[in-house]
């Protein structure tokens, strides 16, 4: 879900940044993530493991709570959906996925 959240953000972006740069960076996001998504849930099915879907907020709290992280440390503690429309859009996004992406510096035992 981390992952499906840095794409809806970087979906935006292709649609509403005003800076080419921003743009593009949005569009690797989106690939990057998607092709991370795909492995991730080519091992899900060999492991026999269903993953979170969208929308399953509860049950990825409760896998946050078994992994010892809170939604800040996973990078899940925006309200993301108010970059939708936001002025300036650019600025927005830089200042809502720059932490989203750090966040996984605040896992525990990670360095």
């Amino acid at each position: 879900m981390h992952h499906e959240m840095a794409i809806e953000m970087a979906q935006m972006a292709v649609t509403q940044a005003e800076h080419g740069k921003i743009k593009s960076t949005a569009q690797k996001i989106i690939k990057a993530q998607t092709q991370e998504i795909g492995r991730m849930k080519k091992i899900a099915n060999r492991l026999g493991v269903t993953p979170v879907t969208a929308g399953a907020h509860m049950q990825m709290m409760d896998g946050l709570e078994t992994l010892g992280l809170t939604m800040k440390q996973a990078g899940m503690d925006m309200e993301w959906t108010l970059l939708d429309g936001a002025k300036p859009f650019d600025r927005e996004f830089i200042d809502m996925m720059v932490p989203h992406h750090q966040a996984r510096s605040a896992w525990p035992g990670s360095s």
